[in-house]
């Protein structure tokens, strides 16, 4: 039999050499095998994703939400409570205070508050008084307390953000460097701070606040998309609270200077949640769903103490 007869302690520490070396020699093309594979299954999904980000941008943009348009000419009425069928309703007998037993006024009030009962939906006012005859007096009818719609506050003027921030009360530091992210203003009062990053970019975006499994929640434009602002400036916030161990309230305010997002009306209430102030500044829109800086903002809840500002800039 021909074959390699292994003689001198040479060809055999060559030979153990070789044998030694055959797991190393596999482990590493199997550690080759499985990063080229790994990579295409990883560049296969990322291209899924943004395909599949792309389209739901393209939709949202060809496929703008609708906006309902409501009637100013509407003459119905809503309906006021019934009588005597809602406890604490707001209302007043007068004919009752007054101790007047007219059985025919009293048996209009049923005939009402019966009509009122039995229907679910919006009276007009022809509807609602078409049982009162002429010849009842206006003061033996029940009369409703109303209340008129929550007053707003008034807008706040200035030709900048940082002139309106003034105008409300506060002092303002501009541009803070915090956590690898630039702050553009805070603007300090007795209590309060609030926290002003600008969200820069342009074009159409859809907003979405609700992240896909562990990744943050994003931004879609037609042609990209990124970390949604609003989760990047609630984290900030949340690391300045930590930093300033309770100094200060602090409310986070994203000012949209150039975009246009379209589902604003849709998301603005999960803002509202997230406890984030989203407002419009110079070319930023929607335009009259969300709201100019001025009428946004708060104003200041007291003049700023001093030293107390100087120490979280200290902190900073």
């Amino acid at each position: 039999i021909n074959g390699w007869i292994l003689k001198t302690p040479k060809e055999q520490t060559f030979f153990l050499c070789i044998i030694l070396f055959l797991p190393i020699w596999g482990f590493c093309l199997y550690k080759l095998l499985k990063f080229e594979f790994t990579k295409s299954i990883k560049e296969h999904f990322e291209k899924k994703k943004k395909e599949e980000a792309k389209r739901k941008a393209e939709a949202a943009l060809y496929n703008p939400p609708k906006i309902p348009i409501y009637r100013k000419d509407n003459k119905k009425i809503r309906r006021p409570p019934p009588l005597r069928a809602l406890s604490g309703a707001k209302f007043k007998d007068k004919a009752a205070d007054k101790g007047v037993e007219d059985k025919k006024v009293s048996k209009k009030q049923e005939d009402i508050s019966k009509k009122i009962s039995e229907d679910d939906g919006i009276l007009s006012e022809e509807e609602i008084f078409s049982d009162i005859k002429d010849d009842t007096r206006i003061d033996d009818l029940p009369e409703f307390e109303t209340s008129g719609p929550d007053e707003k506050q008034v807008a706040i003027n200035g030709d900048s953000v940082d002139e309106i921030l003034i105008n409300a009360g506060y002092k303002i530091s501009k541009k803070i460097e915090f956590e690898e992210s630039t702050i553009d203003f805070l603007a300090y009062s007795s209590e309060l701070v609030l926290l002003v990053k600008y969200f820069d970019d342009d074009g159409q975006w859809l907003a979405d606040e609700i992240p896909f499994r562990d990744e943050d929640p994003q931004w879609f434009s037609e042609t990209s998309q990124k970390t949604s602002p609003v989760k990047e400036i609630t984290n900030l916030c949340e690391k300045f609270e930590e930093k300033i161990n309770g100094m200060f309230s602090v409310v986070p305010v994203l000012i949209i200077t150039k975009a246009n997002i379209m589902n604003a009306e849709e998301i603005s209430k999960t803002w509202e949640e997230l406890g984030v102030i989203v407002a419009l500044s110079e070319d930023g829109g929607p335009s009259g769903i969300l709201p100019e800086v001025g009428e946004a903002i708060p104003y200041a809840d007291g003049e700023v103490d001093e030293d107390k500002m100087k120490e979280v800039e200290e902190l900073l």
